[in-house]
């Protein structure tokens, strides 16, 4: 991914030192209400972890700064620039999070549905192309980059049983701010949590709003 490189040097810089502390309680509020220890679900480890980083730096705001790390990166003379880097940040900075309907796969092109625009978004040339249903709904940020889009790393698949659920709440969500809007996808992925933690339950008993299994 192209932007691999700068989200790393990112978290290598505002997850260590004085921010050892900030990115401790960013996990204590990511988890918050889910599975009670990541570590100990090891089969999506990598999942949980990629989703976790998407939203400390795109969208968690630094104690004490009020700006993401993203945001901060930027402005912070101390941050390890490379050549390319502005175009980079303005690309992370218009970075969209949101959940989608996957539409179709031409050869690498990645044709897909924004559930709250309703717009059909295409990542051409995608490195990512697995993983796609057209029955179940996912959430990820997608990156713009010149002609196209990218994917971020953290997806959350949701199953096709609560597309009723999802459908219904954006729909209900559209008009609102995108702290609202954030929340709302946060909500979604903790439910995906539950649904992985407690196989015994059916996604719709915890896709709900009246449900003692809800998120």
């Amino acid at each position: 991914m192209i932007f691999e490189d700068i989200l790393e040097r990112l978290l290598g810089v505002y997850t260590k030192g004085i921010f050892e502390d900030e990115i401790l309680k960013a996990k204590v509020e990511f988890f918050e209400r889910s599975i009670p220890s990541l570590e100990d679900d090891s089969s999506h480890f990598n999942l949980r972890m990629s989703q976790f980083l998407d939203w400390y730096l795109f969208t968690r705001k630094l104690t004490d700064i009020g700006l993401t790390p993203i945001e901060y990166g930027l402005q912070d003379r101390s941050f390890p620039r490379k050549d390319g880097d502005k175009e980079l940040f303005k690309a992370l900075l218009n970075s969209e999070h949101s959940i989608f309907e996957f539409i179709k796969i031409k050869n690498q092109d990645v044709t897909i549905r924004d559930l709250f625009t309703n717009k059909k978004i295409t990542a051409k040339n995608s490195d990512i192309t697995a993983g796609f249903h057209p029955d179940e709904y996912f959430s990820v940020r997608i990156i713009p980059y010149k002609d196209s889009f990218v994917f971020s790393r953290g997806f959350c698949f949701h199953p096709a049983e609560a597309s009723k659920y999802l459908t219904k709440e954006v729909a209900a969500l559209k008009k609102r701010t995108p702290e609202e809007r954030e929340k709302l996808l946060l909500k979604f992925t903790r439910m995906k949590y539950k649904v992985d933690q407690y196989k015994h339950i059916q996604p719709k008993f915890i896709y709900t709003n009246e449900s003692t299994f809800r998120a």
